[in-house]
Order: C-alpha cells, then structure tokens, then sequence
C-alpha cells in the first residue's frame, strides 16, 4: 500500500503582510512581494487620481482631488496592508483569476464546494481557504500550520466567517 504525501505550502505571518501571504498561500508558491504588491498599488493609486482629475470640473485643484492627494495610497497602508483591490489586480495579471465578493447575486447561489479557493478578511487581516488534492486548507498565515476543512464543513465555515464579520471572496477563472 502506498501513500502519497502532499506539501502544502503555508506562509507564515511577517510584519503586516497578510495580504501577500495570503496570496502565496492561494497560489501555494512565493510569488508576490511587498515590492510587487506595492507596484500594484501605486499604479491604481495614479489611475484613480487621473479618473479623479478627469471627472471633475476644477481638475487637480478640485477639493476632492487635493483631499486624496493628502490622505496619501488607498491602496496600501503604512504598515504594508494591502487593498483588495490590490490582491485582485495581482491575481488577475498574473494568472487570470478574478476575486468576486460570496455574497454577490452571481456567486451566492452557487454550491460552495465548486469554488477552489477563497480569499477572507476582517479588520485588516487577510487569509486564505484553497482545496489541495481534493481537500480544503485553512492557510491563515498566523496558525502554525494549515487547518483542514471538510467538504461538508466548507460551507459552515465561510457562513461563520461572514457572520463573524468577515469578507469572503470567492477565485474565479
């Protein structure tokens, strides 16, 4: 009889950099980087100034655009935490794969077990739920290791992440 092992790769928490983590625990390899991230977040931070900038009638000296301007990235705090915004725009650049909000009408009547992975956050933590060989893994970069989930825990959990005040996203191809 032979048994097959299988290597879950788990990020652990670093500073504040939950959102990479989460991301690389997703995509199960080290892929982002707060520098890369932090790209993303500076180029949609020049977006929304220029749609800011072009969809106002007094422009760059609009009281709008000088507000944002000094409340400073939207996208990333000082401490490194990163916006959705952020972690979907890294997704989708690099492999494709879109973050939809599980409450959202599309996403929510759907079994959630067809989904192979999530991405969940409260209070400016982000972690993230992927099915591995079959199984689901709870890859929340401040446990010591990954928590498995049952298909038929899946659904149980996220209801309490969301009840809990979490924000569930789901990955889409």
């Amino acid at each position: 009889m032979s048994s097959s092992t299988t290597y879950i790769y788990h990020e652990r928490q670093e500073a504040l950099l939950c959102g990479q983590h989460a991301l690389n625990n997703l995509i199960q390899t080290q892929t982002f980087t707060p520098g890369s991230l932090a790209e993303i977040a500076l180029q949609l931070d020049q977006m929304e100034l220029v749609c800011m900038a072009e969809g106002n009638e007094n422009g760059v000296q609009s009281k709008e655009y000088i507000q944002r301007i000094a409340e400073g990235s939207a996208n990333v705090d000082p401490s490194g935490n990163f916006s959705i915004e952020v972690l979907r725009s890294a997704l989708l650049s690099k492999f494709e794969l879109n973050l939809a909000n599980a409450l959202q009408e599309n996403v929510r009547g759907t079994e959630i077990t067809t989904f192979e992975g999530f991405i969940c956050n409260r209070a400016s933590h982000w972690f993230a739920i992927r099915k591995i060989n079959d199984r689901y893994w709870n890859l929340n970069s401040t446990k010591e290791r990954p928590e498995m989930i049952s298909h038929f825990r899946l659904a149980a959990e996220i209801e309490f992440l969301q009840s809990s005040g979490y924000s569930v996203f789901v990955v889409l191809e």
